[in-house]
């Protein structure tokens, strides 16, 4: 499925409706809903869904393999000091927080291979590849390195021509559960993505 930025994976913290879960029941009222992958609130682009228990567990075990690859744009505040590189940096949960991250020796391996795709008044398009699936884990690691995601105000700051992270989940790639075929799928951003990479002169072609 390809999520909208502002719709929530799960109901959670009082909001019961307007969330991915219930338009996937919406759509198909006879399955449960099993998310494979998960995307904060603010990130928009792609989640894959299992239909049933079964592909559930096989998909799970793809992504413990590292099998399952996943492709993400962003729009940073500040352009990295590397045009292409890796930041490997653990993870931990923010002390007296049950939503922020930070990176903490005491944290779990978390590494992010990214490249700078274009520059332009002083933001930076990114791709980039998480290794690792720590909750939060590339918008604290842009953070990390200075450079945080435009618009993100828990680990940069907000913005006031976006809501929330210039965040996206662009391209998946997975192995079919059954007939073994390497699968890859592909989101465009939506149209505020598209729209601030002009006004930022940010010239990459989707």
């Amino acid at each position: 499925l390809n999520k909208p930025k502002g719709m929530p994976t799960h109901p959670a913290h009082g909001r019961l409706n307007g969330t991915l879960a219930n338009a996937f029941v919406f759509r198909y009222p006879t399955l449960v809903f099993r998310p494979v992958s998960r995307l904060d609130a603010n990130t928009s682009g792609i989640v894959l869904i299992a239909k049933n228990r079964y592909v559930s567990n096989l998909l799970a075990s793809e992504i413990s393999c590292g099998s399952i690859k996943k492709t993400y744009i962003a729009i940073l505040d500040g352009i990295p000091p590397e045009k292409a590189g890796t930041i490997n940096a653990p993870i931990a949960r923010k002390a007296g927080s049950t939503i922020e991250r930070e990176v903490s020796e005491n944290g779990k391996e978390a590494i992010t291979d990214y490249s700078v795709l274009a520059i332009g008044d002083g933001h930076a398009l990114v791709e980039a590849h998480p290794r690792t699936g720590r909750t939060h884990q590339l918008r604290v690691h842009f953070a990390h390195i200075g450079c945080p995601i435009h618009g993100d105000g828990i680990y940069g700051r907000d913005a006031d021509d976006c809501t929330g992270q210039c965040l996206h989940a662009e391209r998946l790639s997975f192995t079919h559960p059954t007939t073994k075929k390497r699968i890859e799928v592909f989101a465009p951003p939506p149209q505020e993505f598209a729209d601030l990479c002009e006004r930022y002169r940010l010239t990459h072609t989707f």
